[in-house]
């Protein structure tokens, strides 16, 4: 029995073990080999109507075959349903850039402008599509069920790989009906040749409707360079973006987006989260995704909450809100950031710099990495349970943790806290540690309290703050202050010592309701 297993299983491995030019003729045999049709591939001569009728010709479920180390002009193609377009090793299809087609490689409803279903099982792999500096479109995509991956697209003006719910004129088509879309392992914009102008939008995906785009998948793709942005995002339901490598232009997530979920993706340009749509909660970013720019909530956002969750914020990047009445929560949950501003809010102009009562923000267990200090941003924290009767205790906690190596410097901590309810009081712990030992000085322990009174009569206990400090040698005692201004609790944290220290304040703030 376990020689026949082990026998199985060499006959399992066989596969992977014929040399790569044999194993490619299998979709050949099982399709269909465009130079039957008479494709020359010489990089010379106009292919279009052999490919064509090989795409045309060949069964559904069957494979249209590209021999490699071939390059092979046309015009413009229209994919087939159930049809898998298979190239070999170096197979590239360029276009030949006459007049404006509109698109230079389309699933079959799309170039037909019908207004029906998507075409179900289209695919593409291990294709080399240059646009040539077609004026529109590298791949028009409108398929369900359908898969790209191993392929490397470029070259067109308007963009690279356009997913669209509407057909080239227009045409809308049913509700739901472009569903299980696969992006994979594609290289998409980044031409290498000088002579090729950068698109508007490298991918593009367009449903206005915002219902019939959804369940679709991008994951490990390679996407670069564009004049406007590499990623436009026009709603969709469902969208996977995971492991993707971005750059060359901010990446733009817009409208209407219900279980998109962005993870594990290395964006060296701005990301943009705008106009989200009203009612929708929208998860939008995390976890593990680095960003060497800002994550830009503008105020078109109407979503119930923005949230960064589990993310690094690398060098100079943080969160920007500009100013938005409508939106309600900014919310950064376990991120990591490396700026001494990390979270910044703004006006429409995006640069006046506004009070946090232009938009909500919450930490809860976020790490800032060489910060001093949250700049002009509040801390608002929410309700953790529902009871606020007398006697009851509303429990709002909003931990920070904030890291800063100084020498001959000072240690600065600053808090804006916006209250609730109408009367409640704050009670913040904070802890700072240095990152040695302290040589001949004992460590520094002190309880501060502050209470501050607010215009409507009320008054507030500002803060309960225990603090451990380590230095060489303190020039003056850490003091902690507190007041009102502007609706908000304002509790700053200071002191100054030489030698080398680093502080470590980490704190949780609970928010009490009186009786």
């Amino acid at each position: 029995m376990n020689e026949r297993r082990r026998s199985l299983a060499l006959l399992a491995a066989l596969p992977a073990l014929v040399p790569a030019g044999a194993r490619a003729q299998g979709p050949a045999a099982a399709g269909v080999n465009v130079l039957a049709h008479g494709a020359v591939g010489d990089g010379r001569t106009d292919d279009t109507r052999s490919l064509q009728a090989a795409i045309n010709g060949c069964p559904a479920g069957g494979v249209v075959y590209f021999p490699g180390g071939r390059t092979y002009l046309a015009s413009n193609l229209a994919l087939k349903p159930g049809v898998r377009l298979q190239g070999e090793g170096a197979a590239v299809l360029k276009a030949i850039n006459s007049g404006d087609p509109g698109y230079f490689l389309a699933t079959a409803s799309y170039a037909a402008n019908v207004p029906a279903t998507a075409d179900e099982g289209c695919e593409l792999e291990s294709l080399v599509v240059n646009a040539a500096n077609l004026k529109a479109v590298a791949l028009a995509w409108r398929a369900f069920y359908g898969r790209v991956s191993g392929c490397r697209i470029f070259g067109a003006n308007d963009a690279d790989l356009l997913i669209a719910t509407p057909g080239a004129g227009g045409a809308a088509m049913p509700n739901g009906s472009m569903v299980n879309n696969r992006f994979i392992g594609n290289w998409f914009g980044g031409a290498d040749d000088h002579r090729l102008r950068l698109p508007r939008h490298v991918v593009r995906l367009f449903d206005p409707s915002a219902n019939k785009a959804t369940d679709i998948l991008f994951q490990q793709n390679y996407i670069s360079g564009a004049t406007q942005s590499v990623l436009e995002f026009d709603t969709a339901a469902g969208l996977l973006f995971q492991g993707n490598h971005v750059y060359g232009g901010p990446s733009v997530f817009r409208k209407g987006f219900m279980g998109f979920v962005c993870t594990g993706n290395y964006f060296e340009n701005e990301v943009v989260i705008d106009d989200i749509t009203s009612g929708v909660a929208a998860a939008v970013f995390g976890p593990g995704n680095t960003l060497l720019a800002d994550l830009l909530a503008k105020f078109g956002s109407h979503g119930d909450q923005i949230v960064s969750t589990g993310n690094h914020y690398v060098d100079r990047a943080g969160l920007r809100h500009c100013y938005n009445d409508a939106s309600k929560l900014l919310v950064s949950i376990g991120d990591i950031f490396a700026r001494i501003d990390p979270v910044r809010f703004y006006n429409h102009d995006g640069r006046t710099v506004q009070p946090a009562s232009s938009g909500r923000f919450l930490a809860s267990n976020v790490y800032l990495a060489e910060a001093r200090h949250f700049w002009n941003a509040g801390i608002g924290v929410a309700q953790r349970d529902a009871s606020d009767g007398a006697g009851y205790t509303r429990r709002c906690v909003a931990p920070l943790q904030i890291r800063a190596p100084h020498r001959n410097g000072s240690i600065s901590l600053r808090l804006a806290l916006k209250p609730l309810g109408p009367s409640g009081m704050y009670e913040i712990e904070a802890m700072a540690n240095a990152d040695r030992e302290p040589q001949g000085e004992a460590t520094l322990r002190f309880l501060a309290k502050g209470t501050v009174s607010r215009s409507d009569g009320n008054r507030y206990q500002a803060c309960l703050c225990k603090l451990v400090y380590r230095s060489e040698e303190w020039e003056s005692a850490p003091a902690l202050t507190a007041r009102e201004r502007e609706g908000r609790l304002i509790v700053e944290l200071s002191g100054s010592f030489r030698g080398d220290g680093r502080a470590d304040c980490f704190g949780t703030c609970y928010l009490k309701a009186e009786g």
